[in-house]
């Protein structure tokens, strides 16, 4: 990210991350607080994963990855968090998701099992935040509540907005949160 910054010739900016994307934005405001203004990010169970699941990622990640080198794009599919899965997302969002996932390369997602995924979670470092954070978050994914609660009592200068939605909250609910980002963004510039 840091490249794509110095590249597009920006001294700051905003950086969002949506789900595993979330956890590497938040690791980039971290590292790089004086280049960002703010950040926001969505649920992410990967940047606030405990250090046993952390230690888990990093035991199997190489048997996973291999399994899904084997298994190909089938294996790619029955990963959870495929959107072939998902329930709640509108029609047109889901079939363009389904259809461009098929572009997946299954040598880069067993990469990310077996060497991103390992280094992802944040959880003992979110006490080190210094620049304006939203979550935007969806509360129908009960799952991620537990982790919000965690960031919302470690992490400082973060703001929630919980929306009415599961995961996917920047596609179930676009205009909601495209107008808490400006929102934020206009809050904090």
């Amino acid at each position: 990210m840091e490249a794509i910054r110095s590249e597009l010739g920006s001294k700051q900016w905003y950086v969002c991350g949506y789900s595993l994307g979330a956890a590497l934005t938040i690791r980039y405001a971290l590292t790089f607080p004086e280049r960002v203004v703010g950040h926001i990010f969505t649920n992410s169970a990967s940047a606030f994963a405990a250090p046993d699941t952390v230690r888990s990622w990093s035991k199997n990640g190489a048997d996973s990855a291999n399994r899904l080198r084997q298994g190909g794009v089938k294996a790619i599919e029955r990963i959870p968090v495929h959107p072939r899965h998902a329930r709640r997302l509108p029609s047109r969002i889901y079939d363009a998701l389904v259809t461009d996932s098929k572009l997946l390369d299954v040598e880069g997602v067993a990469k990310t099992l077996e060497h991103t995924m390992p280094g992802l979670s944040v959880r003992h470092e979110l006490h080190l935040n210094s620049r304006p954070t939203l979550l935007v978050c969806g509360r129908f994914e009960t799952s991620f509540r537990p982790h919000r609660e965690f960031a919302e009592k470690k992490m400082p200068h973060l703001t929630v907005q919980e929306v009415d939605t599961g995961h996917a909250v920047n596609m179930q609910a676009a205009d909601t949160f495209n107008a808490t980002i400006e929102t934020f963004v206009q809050s904090t510039s």
